[in-house]
């Protein structure tokens, strides 16, 4: 960011400039300016001249730079704070000081003792310069006592222009604003008196002498502060103290001046009126740069970037939404594709699951659940106990036949062995030996009403049926058993 600076110009007749030891009007005289200074008109100027030795001139400004012109046949000791330097008699500005911590200083000229018989020191102006940031030009607001918030206290008299006077001493006028600098334009000094301006700013007091003028001068800074805090709320009040032993000379003031930055609140809203620019509001005699956009400008582009970002932010917004919505749905049916393949192998297990096998009983089942039915052991009559248990088929107990069970309440296990004998049976004989030595016909074994051997051929067809799909696949033929008839079991 770049700086700009703004300069302008202090009479030499304002109360901000002080002359030491004292000041009188130019009487034609030239055996006063040895005594003190002197102000004389030379044709639309005053000037201030003096042949003192060790009289002295003394500024208080705000700001960085400042330039001192007039003239001077003698030497000079300058001092800017408490830095001092000499400058060389002739030199033209007298005296000129740049970049300067931006503050208060104060700017001490003093007249030096030499050899010359006619020494002579001239004041003509000031010219003062703050910078100020490029990217924050500066706005100038003019109030006058028409606006409400300037307040007066006791008698005072308004002109059609907004200036306002008083005689009292007692009176006072005050006005509270927002920026960081301000200052009280009017005129000052009448011819032959003098007199004081009381200025308290933010409840800190001072005091500044009015250097007596001839009558009609243009009007000029009577005060003026920079450095405030921008965005505060500040409170000047001024008041005018007449020389003592004398009447109270018309007191007049005819504005003040706010400077403010964009970014502080526009006071000039209390007053009812727009903000002017710096070269608007320029007071006469002052020089400024040519000022920047105002703040009206910078407030419309900060609008302008609040709605780009909105109609960026938005569309974006919605590209995401709709990605993360998506992935979410892609990834649903991704998972469900991954759980169908293990159901389809889940329903092919269920499918080769051999059903429980049926436990025989005494007798068929009447009403009631089957199941139930079935479970429910054979009692063996106390006779059988003395002679050897045999099965249905006429074998004993423990006999090789794959056909043979204990008895008709034998346990699971013992079926779903003889169930797997029986298979084990057939596999190992060929089909060449199962046609030339046919099985031995038998009658049919029934316990309890129920085809023993057809329960076990079933359960075994199912056994081997599932770890015949396992080997081969699904589609490959069931194994083929002799039929009834083959077995002679018919």
């Amino acid at each position: 960011m770049g700086q700009e600076s703004v300069t302008y110009s202090l009479a030499n007749y304002s109360p901000l400039v002080t002359y030491l030891p004292s000041v009188v009007l130019g009487d034609g005289v030239s055996g006063s300016l040895q005594r003190e200074w002197q102000a004389r008109i030379s044709g639309d100027s005053i000037l201030y001249v003096t042949s003192l030795p060790l009289a002295s001139v003394i500024v208080e400004f705000y700001g960085s730079a400042i330039s001192f012109f007039g003239n001077s046949t003698c030497a000079l000791e300058v001092t800017v704070d408490t830095e001092t330097v000499r400058q060389d008699a002739g030199a033209d500005p007298t005296y000129q000081v740049q970049g300067l911590r931006q503050t208060t200083h104060t700017l001490n000229v003093t007249a030096l003792a030499t050899q010359n018989m006619n020494p002579e020191l001239t004041v003509e102006s000031f010219f003062i310069s703050y910078e100020f940031d490029s990217a924050q030009p500066l706005t100038s607001t003019n109030y006058t006592a028409k606006d409400n918030v300037v307040q007066s206290h006791g008698v005072w008299t308004t002109a059609s222009d907004g200036s306002i006077s008083t005689t009292s001493s007692s009176a006072s006028i005050s006005l509270t604003f927002v920026g960081f600098a301000v200052a009280v334009n009017g005129p000052v000094g009448w011819n032959q008196t003098s007199g004081s301006l009381s200025v308290e700013l933010d409840e800190v007091q001072s005091s500044y002498e009015f250097p007596p003028i001839p009558e009609d001068v243009p009007p000029t800074q009577m005060f003026y502060q920079g450095g405030l805090d921008p965005t505060g709320e500040h409170l000047i009040t001024l008041s005018y103290l007449p020389p003592a032993g004398q009447g109270m000379p018309l007191f007049t003031i005819d504005s003040f001046t706010v400077w403010q930055l964009p970014a502080s609140p526009n006071a000039s809203s209390q007053a009812g009126q727009a903000p002017a620019t710096l070269s608007g509001s320029a007071l006469p005699g002052t020089t400024q740069s040519p000022p920047s956009s105002g703040a009206s400008g910078i407030s419309g582009s900060s609008t302008r970037s609040h709605k780009e970002t909105a109609e960026i932010v938005g569309p974006v917004a919605s590209v995401v939404c709709l990605a993360v919505l998506g992935a979410i749905i892609w990834m649903c049916v991704r998972r469900r594709r991954r759980q169908w393949p293990s159901r389809a192998v889940e329903k092919e297990k269920d499918k080769i699951i051999p059903y429980p096998p049926l436990l025989a009983s005494t007798s068929a089942p009447s009403k009631g659940n089957l199941a139930s039915n079935a479970r429910q052991p054979t009692p063996v009559p106390s006779s059988s106990a003395s002679q050897p248990a045999t099965s249905t088929f006429g074998s004993a107990v423990g006999a090789p036949d794959p056909l043979t069970i204990a008895s008709p309440a034998a346990p699971l296990q013992q079926i779903e062995a003889a169930a797997t004998r029986y298979v084990a049976s057939h596999r190992s004989a060929s089909p060449s030996e199962q046609s030339q030595s046919p099985a031995p016909q038998q009658p049919p074994q029934v316990v309890g009403g129920l085809d023993v051997n057809r329960i076990i051929e079933i359960i075994a067809q199912r056994i081997d049926s599932a770890a015949h799909e396992l080997e081969m696949g699904r589609d490959a033929a069931p194994p083929r058993y002799p039929a009834p008839s083959e077995r002679g079991d018919v």
